[in-house]
């Protein structure tokens, strides 16, 4: 599959293949509208990825394309900028909740706290 975010990593380990026999729909702030979905669909004639119900591996065709690809995106820096891109993002997504995110915190840390005490009363 082919899509907007290509350069990123997503593990689909464990997607069951009716989740992305169709294409899939992510969620991302990289786009135009924030909280926006980019769209992969299978290209046409587009091998099974490795995987359930898939017995193939990749040709040698397709090795070789995601062999150029990578070192096309090495060469020309995509995968630096995307993510210089995502941490922009993320960053000021971090600030713009910086409160719920301490509250979370919190609630975290109290239910370590709450389970230690109940692993040392045993």
């Amino acid at each position: 599959m082919g899509g907007p975010l290509d350069g990123l990593l997503l593990d689909i380990t464990g997607w069951r293949p009716e989740e992305t026999d169709d294409g899939v729909a992510l969620l991302t702030e990289l786009g135009r509208w924030p909280g926006g979905r980019a769209l992969y669909d299978p290209a046409p004639g587009e091998p099974c990825p490795v995987g359930p119900g898939c017995a193939d591996g990749p040709t040698g065709q397709e090795k070789r394309a995601a062999t150029a690809d990578a070192r096309c995106k090495q060469r020309t820096g995509y995968v630096r900028a995307v993510h210089a891109v995502d941490v922009r993002v993320q960053t000021r997504l971090v600030a713009g909740h910086r409160g719920e995110l301490e509250r979370q915190r919190a609630r975290v840390r109290e239910a370590v706290r709450t389970a230690r005490a109940v692993l040392e009363s045993r």
